[in-house]
């Protein structure tokens, strides 16, 4: 897919990452390959879970947001298939912004962490040259020849009996978490972060 969209500028791409997705993780083991994805389950829609499918990764489908758009567009659904895939010990990765609604982290991941007893890792890649789209979410697609930087932030914890209170200070840990990976991948990689 991403060889079609690059042929439209009669470029070739070599994958070097990808910018302004917020996402964190549970990893059993760790990914040094693509084939290390195959099977994984990641929790991706749109033209991401297209991509990643072609890698062998299963995507899961469903959108969060306020309690009533959860049931419409699949979250509660979807909630259940990945507290089922982490129970099984199934490597799992997510984007932790509310729909339509960049730089906020969800209450979705934070549920998650707390029914599922795994941490949060916040986690940023990036690449110094890409294309930054004027969307939403304000994703970049990294362009050849970059130089990459992978940051992973410390873990965050969800105790199974939070509070509202605790679980709203674990969705701005998730948040600001993610917002510090990014600033420190985009050091890395001599750049700035074009969704900050």
């Amino acid at each position: 897919l991403m060889r079609e969209f690059y042929a439209k500028y009669n470029m070739i791409n070599f994958p070097g990452g990808n910018t302004g997705a917020q996402m964190g993780g549970w990893f059993r083991k760790e990914v040094k390959s693509l084939k290390d994805l195959k099977g994984l389950k990641f929790r991706i829609g749109g033209f991401g879970g297209k991509v990643v499918e072609r890698l062998g990764v299963v995507p899961i489908r469903g959108s969060g947001g306020s309690p009533d758009k959860m049931h419409k567009r699949g979250g509660m659904l979807a909630l259940r298939e990945m507290l089922r895939a982490l129970a099984n010990g199934t490597t799992m990765v997510l984007t932790a912004d509310v729909p339509k609604v960049s730089r906020i982290a969800g209450m979705g991941i934070v549920v998650l962490a707390q029914k599922s007893g795994r941490p949060i890792y916040p986690l940023a890649v990036v690449t110094s040259r890409r294309i930054d789209l004027n969307s939403w979410d304000h994703a970049s697609i990294g362009l050849p020849f970059s130089k990459g930087a992978i940051v992973i932030g410390d873990p965050i914890h969800v105790a199974a009996d939070a509070s509202a209170e605790q679980m709203e200070i674990a969705r701005q840990l998730v948040e600001a978490g993610l917002n510090e990976v990014h600033r420190r991948a985009y050091a890395q990689v001599g750049s700035t972060d074009p969704g900050a």
